[in-house]
């Protein structure tokens, strides 16, 4: 499984600095192949919606 595959399984990004480091680490990645990211926090809870398009 690679560290793109492990990071969109997990869905739910928990609250820790490392988790955080990793969706950045991850948008970045993504910039570099012609996607957008996009990382949405809810309000309701601490878990964060990653989606993606080409761009």
């Amino acid at each position: 499984m690679t560290r793109l595959e492990s990071i969109l399984e997990n869905r739910s990004v928990q609250r820790c600095k490392s988790s955080r480091e990793n969706v950045k680490l991850l948008s970045r990645n993504i910039q570099v192949c012609n996607f957008q990211i996009r990382v949405f926090r809810s309000a309701s809870d601490e878990t964060f919606r990653i989606r993606f398009a080409y761009s």
